[in-house]
């Protein structure tokens, strides 16, 4: 049994239903904090990948601490295991921190893993790398060039997003790969009646979210950077950067309109402009960047939901039922995907043949 000050450690969270005894300490993020009332106390809900539990603490215990706590913060609580009247197990805290730096046993257990094993969705990245190269050279140098400006385990390790999808350990990376692919399989469906840059079109794919390499830090949360500009500004001024670099060396760049293309699929991605997007998608690989995008992210948010609702142990069998009819048409639409993904493959090998 590992302590923590006397406190037993709590890892993971699901433990808690256990015989643990009544001093524990857990890591786990705040999913939501609203003031309990009839009492001067926040009630804070903690949720790692397995389970969730309440917590209670006293607003002035942290208001002597001098801390503040909000939504999506990873913090070390210890207190006392109590169970309420509603047979519900809760903390009382005695003493809470937040968690600057976390392990990558921490994270994984708070923020959970990709739903692929990390080497599958690397090889089809590396494909998509090869698949721009091969269509224009110069695209796949500069798609490099940004690249390497980032250290390859953040593009391993990072998320595409904080709470709304692919929150996970790698989801930045599986997110990316998924819209590439998705983005092909569209593009190589219309491609008999439109014309439609393959290469810049996964460029953008890859690219269009680089920027949260900046937005999103190690500790999965939007900084001061990322709240002041955003992942559209960064991507744009990455890819910016990298031009200059090519060309301060003197070495050979995209075609001018390859590389505008490019950019305004980068600037575009979200839609609308009311959605974050700097002017709305206009030419095909911005129009198809942008609905593989919303595709990807909408499947992963209401997966999340429902993998967050089934966390939660104040379990509704009625609210089950009707996200489990969700659920299941969302797996008719997965397995679509799936199919037209198989499916633009073999097309594409019976093309190269």
């Amino acid at each position: 049994m590992e302590l923590d000050e006397g406190y037993v450690v709590v890892r993971p969270l699901s433990r808690i239903e256990e015989e643990v005894g009544p001093k524990v300490s857990l890591v786990a993020r705040v999913a939501d904090r609203r003031k309990s009332p009839g009492d001067d106390s926040l009630r804070l809900v903690l949720r790692d990948t397995t389970s969730s539990v309440h917590a209670y603490v006293s607003i002035e215990r942290l208001r002597s601490a001098g801390l503040s706590v909000e939504a999506n913060d990873v913090v070390r609580v210890r207190g006392e295991r109590r169970v309420s009247g509603a047979n519900r197990i809760y903390v009382q805290v005695e003493h809470l921190e937040r968690v600057e730096t976390l392990t990558d046993e921490d994270k994984r257990a708070i923020f959970g893993e990709g739903r692929l094993p990390p080497e599958a969705v690397e090889a089809r990245f590396r494909r998509t790398l090869e698949a721009i190269r091969r269509s224009d050279p110069l695209l796949g140098d500069l798609v490099e060039e940004v690249l390497k400006s980032y250290a390859p385990e953040a593009l391993r390790s990072r998320p595409a997003g904080v709470r709304m999808h692919h929150s996970s350990v790698g989801g930045l990376l599986e997110h990316t790969v998924e819209v590439a692919e998705l983005g092909r399989t569209i593009a190589r469906k219309y491609s008999r009646l439109y014309r439609i840059d393959e290469g810049v079109l996964l460029a953008a794919a890859v690219l269009h979210d680089v920027g949260k390499l900046k937005e999103i830090g190690e500790d999965h949360r939007i900084g001061l950077e990322g709240r002041v500009l955003g992942h559209l500004a960064y991507g744009l001024m990455a890819v910016q950067s990298a031009v200059d670099r090519i060309s301060s060396r003197g070495g050979a760049l995209p075609e001018e309109r390859k590389l505008l293309n490019l950019l305004h699929c980068l600037a575009s991605h979200h839609g609308d402009v009311e959605k974050g997007a700097l002017v709305r998608p206009m030419t095909a690989e911005a129009i198809i960047l942008h609905y593989a995008d919303e595709i990807s992210a909408e499947l992963s948010k209401r997966e999340q939901a429902w993998e967050a609702h089934l966390a939660e142990r104040s379990y509704d069998p009625s609210a089950a039922a009707d996200q489990e009819g969700v659920y299941q048409g969302l797996e008719r639409e997965r397995r679509y995907w799936r199919f037209e993904l198989e499916r633009g493959e073999r097309l594409a090998e019976e093309h190269k043949a």
